[in-house]
């Protein structure tokens, strides 16, 4: 399996997960060795803990995800770069975000940044 294919599928758990509230296949999509802020967070971690607390509470509130399409993927030095737009259907809301997201030689998430998006 190709990179570019580890991430794709990774991203994909990563999503299916968020929206059905696995906290614990979250957590597997990210290296032990990561940088993560989320979209709705002011602090960014690099702790497992902090990172299951935010996705803890996140997924409660996220009943889907759209990934657009118009995202650029890159791969180089074996890590895929991926960055792009999202929106988080809540339950009475729609968060529109932007998104960076950096896998490494395994597929796992290694950087994730998101940040709300106008």
């Amino acid at each position: 399996m190709s990179l570019l294919q580890k991430a794709t599928n990774t991203k994909k758990v990563w999503s299916f997960s968020l929206k059905r509230g696995l906290l614990q296949d979250i957590l597997k999509c990210y290296d032990n060795d990561f940088i993560f802020k989320g979209t709705t967070s002011k602090k960014t971690t690099t702790d497992k803990y902090d990172l299951s607390k935010y996705f803890r509470t996140f997924s409660k509130e996220v009943r889907d995800i759209t990934f657009f399409k118009n995202n650029i993927v890159i791969v180089r030095n074996n890590m895929v770069f991926d960055t792009g737009r999202y929106n988080f259907k809540l339950y009475d809301e729609t968060i529109k975000a932007q998104y960076f997201m950096v896998f490494d030689s395994k597929g796992k998430i290694i950087i994730h940044y998101s940040t709300f998006y106008d």
